[in-house]
């Protein structure tokens, strides 16, 4: 089964135009996706070309119109006392001045991932459930199990927009899915994921920045939970300029695409990607396809080896007056 790696460049030129590619998706060939933010908020989609021609029945969807967003909040014993409660603040915060026709969920994580509330228009639906969340008892955080149960969410969502927004104060330790798993899903979601974290001793930031930049989101920290309601700010901000584009390819594994995005009235910018690979078989099963090769030429040989045998040893019978059948 082939699966398809990426390689991104972005083109300084296009950062100072005020396009910027944030996004370079293959992994659903033919299906190519990107993530377009500008420098102020555009009403005329992208156009984009594809090895010096222009893609026809281009998709767009600018996420600062109508959109789903499930908010992902950690509730682990680390965030007790002012991170939960400013985390939460914050949350009800982005729920109050969020576009009318934007629908919100809402999804708890720590040792155990719940979706405490299914995608409503209505803010007091989503500022309810946020009042109700309290510090868990028991130690764990499943991170990227809260990632995978947003994804498949938003999976079922009829409007194209998908975000989630996740805020934690640690790092991944009980989830059954991994960060690979996690970045897959969001993607199946055709999902943008902006993750916060509050920096603490301990925190690694890196899974989050991965997490964030192969699904097209972004990352943010904050030094502490006083800043997440101007972070929450920041991240809705960047929605209205951001668009989620997607078309379909011709090109083949192995191929070279040189892409440039359009934006009227605010620039260009270029990116490359590279298609082709072969997916590894899992390592349960095989370890690699030379493994399963000389396997198969050890079995072989094997066999004829049996055969050899086989049939000097009816040689000596019948050399000895007797034909046996083996």
């Amino acid at each position: 089964m082939l699966f398809f790696g990426v390689l991104v460049l972005a083109a300084p030129a296009g950062a100072q135009a005020g396009v910027r590619i944030a996004n370079v998706d293959v992994s659903v060939v033919p299906s190519i996706r990107l993530t377009v933010v500008t420098s102020r908020p555009s009403s005329r989609p992208p156009t984009v070309t594809e090895n010096g021609k222009s893609v026809v029945d281009l998709s767009a969807q600018n996420l600062g119109l109508a959109k789903n967003v499930v908010l992902a909040i950690d509730h682990s014993r680390s965030m007790r006392g002012r991170p939960l409660a400013d985390a939460l603040a914050a949350a009800r915060r982005f729920v109050e001045l969020k576009p009318h026709t934007d629908q919100i969920a809402i999804v708890s994580f720590a040792s155990q991932t719940v979706l405490e509330s299914s995608f409503s228009t209505s803010t007091i639906d989503a500022t309810s459930t946020l009042h109700s969340i309290g510090v868990d008892s028991v130690y764990g955080t499943r991170l990227y199990d809260a990632i995978a149960q947003s994804a498949r969410a938003l999976q079922r969502a009829k409007v194209p927009g998908r975000v989630i927004v996740l805020v934690t104060d640690g790092n991944e330790t009980t989830s059954k899915a991994t960060l690979a798993q996690a970045i897959h899903a969001a993607r199946v979601a055709r999902a943008s994921v902006y993750p916060v974290a509050i920096e603490s001793a301990d925190f690694a930031p890196a899974p989050l920045r991965q997490l964030a930049r192969r699904t097209g989101g972004s990352f943010y920290a904050a030094r502490s939970s006083k800043a997440l309601k101007s972070i929450y700010a920041r991240i809705s901000r960047e929605l209205r300029r951001t668009w989620r584009v997607e078309y379909v390819t011709a090109a083949a594994p192995g191929d070279r695409l040189r892409l440039r995005v359009t934006v009227p009235k605010l620039g260009a910018a270029s990116s490359t990607a590279r298609v082709g690979g072969s997916e590894p078989r899992p390592a349960s099963v095989w370890r690699s396809v030379s493994l399963l090769l000389a396997l198969a030429l050890g079995a072989g040989l094997a066999g004829l080896l049996a055969f050899s045998l086989l049939g000097a040893a009816r040689a000596r019978l019948r050399w000895g007056g007797t034909d046996h059948e083996f």
